[in-house]
């Protein structure tokens, strides 16, 4: 009995995770509509895929990616390929450029997939 409370604990908590990036991923779409600020939309949009990565894979598996890890992660993990070959590959250096010229809403997609792939996930 113990262990279903716990583990039914930890599922509702890691739902919670994926609730909370998607209203999330929606304020920053609204913002980016407001603002049309592409450069800021893609500093959140990186660090919002952060942290929900952080909060339902475990952290010594996630903190220390960076680059091509961290896309070879992402893919590995519900991108398909889309990290390291397609539209995610520009959260290695967007969030760095004075400026992001290329279409965003391709990443916020990608992202938002792979935040709902990965709703519910077991740490």
């Amino acid at each position: 009995l113990a262990a279903s409370v716990w583990w039914l604990l930890r599922r509702r908590a890691r739902m919670a995770a994926a609730r909370h990036a998607s209203h999330e991923l929606s304020r920053l779409r609204h913002e980016l509509a407001v603002r049309k600020d592409t450069t800021q939309f893609t500093r959140e949009l990186s660090k919002l895929l952060r942290r929900y990565a952080l909060a339902v894979f475990p952290r010594h598996k996630v903190a220390a990616l960076t680059g091509d890890d961290w896309l070879l992660f992402l893919d590995a993990h519900g991108g398909n390929g889309q990290f390291c070959h397609g539209p995610g590959r520009q959260l290695l250096d967007a969030p760095y450029r004075p400026e992001v010229t290329t279409s965003v809403e391709p990443v916020a997609l990608l992202v938002e997939d792979w935040i709902e792939r990965n709703r519910g996930r077991a740490t």
